[in-house]
C-alpha cells in the first residue's frame, strides 16, 4: 500500500464523499488546475502517448491522484464511470505538489490499436484529503497528517479520446413528441440517435418543429439546454426543453440541420 493510501485509509468516509462536489463550491484561489480539460489520442503512433499538467496555485503542498475511467453516457446524459486499469498507464498517478509548482503526468493508450469507432474516457484528477506540512519548518521530505475539520476538495473530469482515423459522425433526428410531467409542465422532448463512428458536438445547428402545419424554428435561448453538449458514437440521448408557448399542441415533428 502507498504512502498516501496509508494516510488515506485512516480518513473518515464523509470526506471522500466530498471529492465529488462541483468547481461551483470550491474558492478559485484555493484550486489546482489540470491543463488541459480535453485531449483526443490516435490509437496507435506518436499521439497514442499525450501529457497533462497539473499546476498547484495554493501557497500551502497538495495531493493529488489522477486516473482514467471509461465514460458511459445513458439516454439522459447520466454517466457511469468504470476503472480504466488496463488501458493506459499513467504515471506517476499520484504526486505531492509543493506551492506554486506544476507536475507533467505522461498517459499511454495500451488498448486496441484499430477500434472501429471513437472510445470515451474521463480523465480524473483530485485532490487527496491529506494536510501536508513540511517536519518541524525544515526542508525535510513532507509528512502527511489528518485534521478533523471537514475539507471541500477539488475534482477535475476532463475529456479523453480514443479517435482512430477516418472516423465520422452520423446525427439523426430519432422522434419529437409531448411530454408532460406529474406536475404538469409540457416538454418538447427531442430523441437524437448517433449512427455515426465519432462524437457530435451540438453546436451550430438548426431545429425545426412542425405541429398541425406550423413551423417553428426554435432560437439558441430554446435549444439552450442541448447545446454543447456531445452525443457519442453509436449512441442515443434525449433532451428536455420547455413547451414552446407558440408551438400548437398535439402531434409534431421535426428537422435537425448543422451548419
Amino acid at each position: 500500500m502507498s504512502f498516501l493510501h496509508k494516510k488515506l485509509s485512516r480518513i473518515p468516509s464523509l470526506l471522500f464523499s466530498l471529492l465529488v462536489l462541483g468547481l461551483a463550491w470550491v474558492n478559485p484561489a484555493l484550486a489546482f488546475q489540470l491543463l488541459p480539460m480535453s485531449q483526443t489520442f490516435a490509437p496507435s503512433g506518436a499521439d497514442s502517448t499525450k501529457t497533462y499538467r497539473v499546476v498547484n496555485s495554493k501557497e500551502t503542498p497538495i495531493a493529488v491522484e489522477v486516473s482514467v475511467v471509461k465514460r458511459e453516457v445513458n439516454l439522459l446524459g447520466k454517466e457511469t464511470l468504470t476503472p480504466a486499469d488496463e488501458d493506459f498507464v499513467v504515471y506517476p498517478p499520484q504526486m505531492i505538489l509543493e506551492p506554486n509548482s506544476s507536475q507533467t503526468i505522461r498517459v499511454t493508450w495500451l488498448g486496441e490499436t484499430s477500434p472501429e469507432s471513437e472510445l470515451s474516457y474521463r480523465f480524473i484528477a483530485e485532490q487527496l484529503p491529506v494536510e501536508l506540512s513540511a517536519v518541524d519548518g525544515t526542508e525535510a521530505p513532507l509528512s502527511a497528517t489528518t485534521t478533523g475539520a471537514v475539507q471541500v476538495l477539488l475534482r477535475y473530469a476532463g475529456s479523453l479520446y480514443i479517435r482512430p482515423d477516418g472516423v465520422v459522425p452520423d446525427l439523426q433526428l430519432k422522434a419529437v413528441e409531448l411530454e408532460q410531467d406529474e406536475m404538469g409542465q409540457k416538454w418538447l422532448a427531442i430523441d437524437l440517435k448517433n449512427q455515426g463512428t465519432a462524437r457530435q458536438l451540438l453546436k451550430g445547428f438548426n431545429l425545426e418543429i412542425i405541429a398541425n402545419q406550423k413551423v417553428l424554428s426554435l432560437t439558441e435561448e430554446q435549444l439552450e439546454p442541448m447545446l454543447n453538449h456531445s452525443v457519442l458514437a453509436q449512441k442515443s440521448r434525449r433532451f428536455l426543453i420547455p413547451w414552446p408557448a407558440e408551438l400548437p399542441e398535439g402531434k409534431v415533428s421535426g428537422k435537425l440541420t448543422f451548419q
